[in-house]
């Protein structure tokens, strides 16, 4: 028994030769690599080679077998020493203690010399070896090897080769991959390491895909069910949590490539029910609901600029009664939603504190509505289309004066009425473009007034000038808010 780095897979397939030195004795036995004629496990992620010694061999003491294993694993602590041969020279011990166990490895803090890879580890108190060393780690100032534990249970173990090339290493039963084994893809590296039951995984084991991400949990008749944990190919954590029928199911946290993650509820591999989605920072994207992995009944929703939404949501987009606030607290808008749009009845607050009361569709303010300056006093009070004045509706000046009459995408257009800020009448007649344009009556604030044509806010064309009793003052025409002509009556 020895290290994969020492007696590789590669050495193996080519049948080489090779010399083993034992007993601190100039003997040597030369082994042919030959897996036709002798049982030989090798695993390159456990680091280990085991060859068997047969007959033709032509040795009596079987000094390769292992004296005292011992599979119990609570050895944190507990002072060791390596039996060495560096580099095939003399005979030498290296003492320390054990400081870690991760996966097949043991670490320890005791030094060895270049060429001692494949020696034994002793506890030291009973000599029952426990592991064989295959590295050291000089930045780190420590040692690693591998746990006999983690492979001793293998070396009874059969060998079953498929037709693509893969092959199974451990332990069956009638035929059947059924106890402790190892699955390998047919470029040798690892598929699955853990247990089967009537050739299925079953219980503990680790699955590792294509892709290179791997699963390491829990098995129930080949498939992920129980606890267990997904891994991208580069280490870290994709989904922890439970598993029903190799589907995500039950509480488990996910974690997106880009660093966001959901902890919540799983049915079917999708977020089905309570559940909360962060951005990788660890503020919260969504509090609340899902179903079929979508946003679905109640739900709170922050944005990446801090505003955030509470309310109802079906299938992923806001729908039903909700409302969203700046980042500060206070309301943006109150209201209805359809389609993660405002539609139906709503309250709409601008940052200026201005705010609209009425109705929406498709995010825009459309059909009967109102809107008011911050301190409650009516802006307008009329129709909208998509977010516009259109049809009746009045208009309230902040100097007071104010239009009542028809609008045409935003601008006073059709009959209206301008009043001075005391309700008496400033003009009534028709607008174009926002404009007096036609047909009008202005009426002055000394009480003079104008009846006739009017062109982009200009008399212009027929009209007469009339003093406050009603008495004429100009008869004829006018270009461009001017008189033309002499047409005077009265000075």
């Amino acid at each position: 028994m020895t290290n994969e780095h020492i007696i590789s897979k590669e050495m193996i397939e080519s049948n080489e030769i090779i010399d083993v030195k034992y007993k601190n004795e100039q003997k040597w036995l030369r082994i042919k690599l030959d897996e036709k004629e002798r049982y030989i496990l090798n695993n390159k992620e456990m680091d280990i080679t085991i060859v068997e010694i047969i007959s033709k061999d032509k040795i009596k003491d079987k000094f390769f077998l292992l004296p005292n294993i011992n599979n119990n694993i609570d050895y944190i602590n507990k002072k060791i020493y390596i039996v060495q041969y560096p580099e095939g020279n003399d005979l030498s011990y290296s003492e320390g203690k054990i400081k870690e166990i991760k996966n097949y490895n043991l670490i320890y803090d005791a030094s060895t010399q270049s060429g001692s890879s494949g020696s034994p580890i002793l506890l030291k108190d009973t000599t029952k070896v426990i592991g064989i060393h295959k590295r050291g780690n000089s930045h780190k100032k420590e040692n690693r090897g591998t746990l006999i534990y983690s492979f001793i249970q293998i070396l009874n173990c059969k060998k079953k080769i498929y037709k693509n090339g893969e092959y199974y290493i451990g332990e069956m039963l009638q035929g059947l991959k059924h106890g402790k084994g190892f699955e390998y893809y047919n470029n040798g590296n690892i598929k699955y390491d853990g247990n089967f039951i009537n050739d299925k995984y079953e219980g503990e084991g680790k699955k590792v895909y294509e892709s290179g991400n791997y699963y390491i949990g829990q098995w129930l008749k080949g498939l992920r069910h129980g606890k267990g944990i997904i891994y991208y190919k580069n280490g870290n954590i994709k989904y922890d949590g439970n598993f029903v029928k190799d589907k995500k199911e039950g509480d488990g946290k996910y974690i997106f490539e880009d660093g966001k993650y959901y902890i919540g509820q799983w049915l079917n591999n999708l977020k089905h029910g309570k559940g909360k989605e962060y951005y990788k920072n660890g503020n919260i994207i969504y509090d609340g609901n899902f179903v079929n992995d979508k946003y679905e009944g109640d739900g709170k929703y922050i944005f990446e600029d801090g505003d955030y939404y509470i309310g109802q949501w079906l299938k992923g987009l806001r729908h039903g009664k909700g409302i969203i606030y700046y980042k500060n607290g206070e309301i943006k808008y109150d209201g209805n939603f359809v389609n993660d749009k405002y539609n139906g009845d709503g309250k709409y607050i601008y940052e200026s504190g201005n705010y609209y009361i009425g109705q929406w569709s498709n995010n825009f303010k459309h059909g009967k509505g109102i809107e008011y300056y911050k301190d409650g006093n009516i802006i307008y009070d009329g129709n909208f289309v998509k977010d516009k004045y259109e049809g009746e509706g009045k208009y309230i000046y902040e100097d007071g004066e104010y239009y009542i009459g028809q609008w045409l995408n935003g601008l006073r257009h059709g009959k209206g009425i301008f009043y001075y800020n005391n309700g008496n009448i400033k003009y009534e007649g028709n607008f174009i473009n926002d404009k007096y344009e036609g047909d009008g009556k202005y009426i002055d604030k000394n009480g003079d007034y104008y009846i006739g044509k009017w062109l982009k806010g200009l008399k212009h064309g027929k009209g007469i000038i009339y003093d406050k009793n009603g008495n004429i003052i100009y008869n004829g025409n006018f270009i461009n808010d001017k008189y033309e002509g002499d047409n005077w009556i009265k000075y």
